[in-house]
């Protein structure tokens, strides 16, 4: 008998944690994963092999992943207010030794505000900010020690257990001597001074942090260790200071190399740029942001309350919502075709029109020759959507004319605004390229009612149309039905590069 185990795209954390042979985790007495709907299959039987293929078919998706990222330093920054529920804790924790075991080098950075907070107000003290930081008196300073010491052990005890017995006897190599499987370092990493006065207020023993020691942590690194960093910082002179959990994991990702900063976060952050901008922006996104732009490569805003929201968003091409990622590199993004991309472009109007019936006036079989009037859209280096533009010369009327013949978006990832945003970029180069009128021709069974709801009018028959040049009539069937938009005159306000338009 075998168990199958009716899950979504987010059970497949679970299903990649189970495979790894890593414990599955538990709340209270109950398995988490009893409350996956499941049922016994008998083995050769359809449900089982559909089980399989989703398994066989998640690791495909899984695989040039874990080749990329297998050696790659990540630094990870788990806020004081997750590390203070274990109910979040642990889970992470899990899906964090699965990380390491995927080859990836981790470098945890832990934040103890909750535990400082609750030592000053059990003293009868109120914690005490000015903006993102701490004003630090004696009193504060003991709450952040104890901080560090509960965090960074709870942490080191939960990523020292030995595997399972019954794996050991049959793998013993895994955990010789019965040693912890993972060893998890922490040390004098961050170098740090007194944040001293500003604007009038004495921060006391609040640390800016210099740097982080880059060739002693890459030393613990290599050898495979977890390196843990706290808020604890140190000076030139020996003195403990408490520092900033973000200002620590900047220093760390930028010093470091990191290909990764993963913030985590207590709740889902939704990107509200006109918010931020009256009231501020989040902790989480300032960090995120300067070490984007001091080399770190991408940047996520994980939140930590959705299960294997981290191991999803790492694993997949999509990732998974409640993610906001900041990037310096093209992760989605709308550019003129390439040669690499005839495959893919290919594909696409395959599809549209062998299996859709959308006829493409040899464009199918031309890919290669037309490169320079197709634009695509991309994400992860998979074209996802394309459109193919064509000059029509000069109307009857004067204007300058721009056919669209075929816009297509993959049928996987339609009812996105991918189309949309495909649409707008091909109008505003056409616009800016001189064009006064994109033509539609409609050749063949409907459907053009998204366009219409997009600005493009009815136009007639194509034969008998005057906008459409005859030397381009003449060659279209009888039956032909013509779609027209202008392109009117930008205002300077929208006055933007092709492309660039917020809401991209």
């Amino acid at each position: 008998m075998v168990l199958r185990q009716s899950i979504g795209l987010e059970g497949q954390s679970a299903r990649l944690r189970h495979i790894s042979g890593l414990r599955t985790r538990q709340t209270g007495l109950q398995n988490l994963d009893d409350s996956i709907t499941s049922k016994p299959v008998e083995e050769g039987s359809s449900d089982a092999a559909w089980d399989s293929a989703q398994l066989v078919k998640f690791l495909h998706v899984a695989s040039p992943y874990v080749m990329r990222h297998r050696g790659r330093i990540f630094v990870i920054v788990v806020p004081g207010e997750v590390a203070y529920e274990p109910r979040q804790l642990q889970p992470l924790l899990e899906d964090l030794l699965l990380l390491h075991g995927l080859g990836i080098r981790l470098v945890i950075v832990v934040g103890g505000k909750p535990w400082i907070d609750d030592h000053l107000r059990a003293a009868g003290r109120e914690p005490r900010f000015e903006g993102a930081y701490r004003v630090t008196d004696a009193a504060a300073m003991a709450g952040a020690l104890h901080a560090s010491a509960v965090t960074y052990t709870t942490i080191a005890g939960h990523m020292s257990r030995a595997p399972f017995v019954p794996m050991v006897r049959r793998h013993a190599a895994l955990a010789p001597h019965g040693g912890p499987a993972v060893q998890v370092v922490n040390g004098n990493f961050t170098v740090a001074r007194r944040r001293g006065i500003v604007d009038g207020v004495d921060f006391g023993l609040m640390g800016q942090v210099r740097y982080v020691k880059r060739d002693a942590v890459e030393v613990q690194l290599a050898a495979g260790a977890i390196v843990v960093l706290t808020n604890i910082g140190v000076t030139s002179s020996g003195e403990l200071l408490n520092c900033n959990v973000y200002d620590v994991a900047t220093h760390a990702a930028v010093e470091l190399g990191a290909d990764k900063l993963l913030c985590l976060t207590g709740q889902d952050l939704q990107l509200d740029l006109d918010s931020w901008q009256q009231i501020g922006f989040p902790r989480e996104v300032v960090a995120a942001a300067v070490a984007c732009r001091n080399g770190v490569r991408r940047a996520h805003l994980v939140d930590a309350a959705t299960d294997g929201a981290m191991l999803i968003e790492l694993y997949t091409r999509d990732g998974t919502r409640g993610v906001t990622m900041i990037a310096t590199d093209l992760y989605e993004g709308i550019r003129p075709a390439a040669w690499r991309d005839v495959d893919g472009i290919t594909r696409l109007l395959t599809h549209l029109e062998e299996v859709e019936g959308y006829p493409l006036s040899g464009w199918l079989h031309e890919v290669s020759q037309r490169l320079r009037s197709i634009t695509v859209l991309e994400r992860e280096g998979k074209v996802l959507a394309c459109a193919c533009v064509a000059d029509l010369g000069a109307s009857q009327d004067g204007a300058r004319l721009m056919e669209l013949a075929a816009l297509v978006v993959h049928p996987a990832y339609r009812c996105n605004g991918l189309g949309d945003s495909l649409l707008d970029y091909v109008e505003q180069d056409a616009r800016r390229a001189g064009y006064g009128r994109c033509l539609l021709v409609q050749v063949g069974r409907g459907g053009y009612d998204w366009f219409m709801e997009r600005g493009y009018e009815p136009a007639g028959l194509a034969k008998t149309s005057p906008l459409l040049p005859r030397v381009c009539a003449n060659s279209l069937p009888p039956f032909a039905a013509l779609y027209s938009k202008e392109f009117v005159e930008l205002d300077e306000a929208a006055d933007v590069p092709a492309g660039q338009r917020i809401g991209f």
